[in-house]
């Protein structure tokens, strides 16, 4: 596509794994533990109970439809299931068990005397060996069959590095894969065919033949589960159709305000009721959300928002009063996620202000829209301001819990972040393909653009960019799809950062590429380099973003480094901790880290200066925490920034070396 660029990537980016053996046994256990609903009687006659969750991977039937001459190519990637902790904590406990069996176990005696000893059967019960896979919240070890991984950037923070997250993410089988690329495919001709995003900037509205094509393909309801009436689609599924609805700036963030924040909280934090009752009708676009948080006083800082939410006489229903601002979708959208302060009893039996999240319809009455804003940027997208007054709201239409606003809001804004750098990595990869065609084919000096060894530059760090960005987005949404209990807020505020000011970047070297032209009103170029301005500011600044990311990867941090603080605190109770302590911190004085992590086993031997590069900066931001951790550091941005950006260095390091 970008021939150019596309050479030095396909050059310099090798994808590929060491060589592992495998065996049946170890697929048999893969399947076990990795794959929603597996197939296992024919290797064990019949299939076992497993406890599953809904964000694990979907394959077919492995050796089944060997019968049928299908094979499933994923079952010769070596099958890492466990993380680096997990692994030695299974090691520890299959070690202690194997000393026991060592110590105790007599076979001969016991085929004598056809019976095992009962010291040997309560060994085996104080060893947990009775409850292995019962669950932990009923007394057993829970090993159960999903896949249970540390928070990767975070454990950045201390030092700590998963190596799975080296191996690039196979999360859907073939089937699936060809179901998404028809489903993508449809899609994309449906926007080449009747999307003219020059007109939809110029009359400042999408069409409504658009959407209503947009409703009846089902991009209304990608995520919604189907027995809600959606589509059902993983994160991984959700990421590859924002690519593709991404092109179109105004478009992307239509879809985006009513799929990854309009709805979804309802979709994380909704009871079955509110679920059964809003999602059919979101799923199909007959109702269409919003997502109102920003307010005229408060943007960023949600605790402080004015909007009030009293409870009524009756205690049937809260009173709304209050405005909301630059609400995408908000001239339009029937049901919305409104953040307002509620007053709550204290146990001092004083009165406090708890900010809630409220499912509200437009139907229920004092809902007005302002007009839409006129706009530098995505000026097709709807955006206006909401006013509420006395808006009668159901108690039944609480979300998540009185008080619980904060973490509604969050999550909701967490989860949908990656979605935005899949959105931002399609619109860039268009723009990167007009780029490198004009490039060919404008000539100056004799000869094209594309021979300049400065052009070459630019479109290749640009290909480069792009290619972090989908790594990195992938990544991600790997992680929501197959870790039970994702924890990965961070990562998707690195994508939301780093593919923002990275789309910033590509436009503006687009744009110089282009030259005069790229400076021109009503061509592409200049269209998207207006769209593009506002990534870095909503769905959280960047800056804001940058905070977060440093502190609660401190925050994380200082929760695991407490005991060596202590430590430190009495040397002399706790020598030879305080000496290793000692000779650790000269050695990284002088930058020079022990680089223990060997991160190189996992790449191609061809990667290993990028390996030892990667796995110097794992070494110095986990430094760089512990030193954070002793200095006074709660209200000084400046020394918390250099953590964010270091972080997002490394994010980018890793997704070139991930592919």
């Amino acid at each position: 596509m970008h021939r150019v660029a596309s050479q030095v990537i396909s050059s310099s980016l090798v994808r590929s794994a060491p060589p592992k053996r495998t065996s049946v046994l170890v697929l048999v256990r893969h399947l076990a533990d990795v794959v929603e609903k597996p197939h296992m009687d024919v290797f064990d006659g019949g299939e076992r109970p497993l406890v599953l969750t809904k964000e694990k991977m979907k394959r077919e039937p492995f050796v089944k439809n060997l019968f049928i001459g299908k094979f499933d190519k994923q079952m010769l990637i070596y099958p890492e299931v466990l993380d680096d902790n997990r692994l030695r904590e299974l090691e520890s406990m299959a070690s202690s068990v194997q000393k026991f069996v060592e110590d105790k176990v007599n076979s001969i005696e016991i085929d004598r005397e056809k019976k095992i000893p009962d010291e040997v059967l309560e060994g085996f019960k104080s060893l947990g060996l009775f409850g292995l896979q019962i669950p932990t919240e009923y007394g057993g070890l829970g090993l159960t069959a999903t896949e249970k991984r540390e928070p990767f950037v975070k454990n950045l923070f201390i030092g700590k590095f998963d190596k799975q997250m080296l191996i690039y993410p196979e999360v859907l089988d073939d089937n699936r894969l060809r179901e998404l690329e028809s489903m993508a495919s449809s899609v994309q001709k449906f926007v080449e065919d009747k999307v003219n995003s020059i007109e939809i900037d110029r009359e400042k509205k999408i069409p409504d033949e658009v959407l209503e094509g947009f409703k009846s393909l089902g991009l209304f309801g990608l995520q919604i589960p189907t027995e809600y009436g959606g589509l059902g689609l993983t994160a991984t599924e959700y990421a590859k159709m924002c690519e593709v609805t991404g092109v179109d700036a105004a478009i992307g963030v239509t879809l985006a305000a009513h799929n990854s924040i309009g709805m979804k909280g309802i979709l994380l934090c909704g009871n079955e009721e509110q679920k059964r009752r809003y999602l059919p009708k979101l799923a199909t676009g007959e109702h269409v959300a919003a997502f109102c948080l920003t307010e005229p006083t408060s943007g960023s800082d949600a605790a402080s928002i004015k909007c009030q939410a009293r409870l009524s006489p009756e205690k049937t229903h809260y009173i709304l009063n209050g405005s909301k601002i630059y609400i995408s979708n908000g001239g339009f959208a029937d049901v919305m996620t409104v953040f307002a302060k509620v007053l709550v009893d204290t146990p001092e039996r004083q009165k406090r202000e708890v900010v809630t999240a409220f499912i509200v319809e437009r139907a229920f009455g004092g809902v007005t829209s302002g007009p839409p804003e006129d706009k530098m940027g995505i000026r097709g997208a709807n955006t206006t301001a909401l006013y509420f007054e006395n808006t009668p709201v159901p108690i039944e239409n609480v979300l998540g819990g009185v008080g619980e606003g904060f973490k509604v809001a969050m999550n909701t804004l967490n989860n949908g972040r990656f979605g935005m750098g899949a959105a931002i990595s399609g619109g860039l990869r268009k723009l990167i393909s007009q780029t490198t065609e004009y490039a060919i084919n404008r000539v100056q000096f004799e000869k094209p653009l594309s021979e300049f060894d400065m052009i070459k530059e630019k479109l290749t760090k640009m290909a480069c960019s792009l290619y972090a960005i989908e790594s990195m987005v992938y990544t991600s949404s790997a992680i929501l799809d197959v870790v039970e209990n994702p924890d990965c807020a961070l990562e998707c505020a690195i994508v939301k950062v780093f593919s923002s000011e990275a789309a910033m970047q590509t436009v503006n070297e687009c744009l110089q590429i282009h030259g005069g032209s790229g400076y021109m009103k009503g061509l592409p170029l200049e269209q998207f380099y207006r769209d593009t301005r506002i990534l870095p500011i909503f769905e959280g600044t960047n800056e804001i973003l940058r905070l977060f990311i440093s502190l609660v990867g401190i925050q994380h941090a200082g929760k695991h480094l407490a005991d060596d603080v202590k430590k430190l605190r009495d040397p002399m109770a706790n020598p030879i901790f305080a000496v290793q302590k000692y000779w650790q911190r000269r050695k990284d004085d002088m930058d020079d880290p022990v680089l223990d992590l060997d991160l190189c086993s996992s790449l191609h031997p061809s990667l290993k200066d990028e390996a030892d590069r990667l796995e110097y900066c794992v070494c110095n931001l986990g430094r760089g925490g512990e030193s954070g951790l002793r200095s006074r550091v709660r209200h000084r941005q400046v020394f918390t920034r250099p953590h964010g950006e270091s972080n997002l260095c490394r994010a980018k390091i890793l997704a070139a070396e991930e592919g």
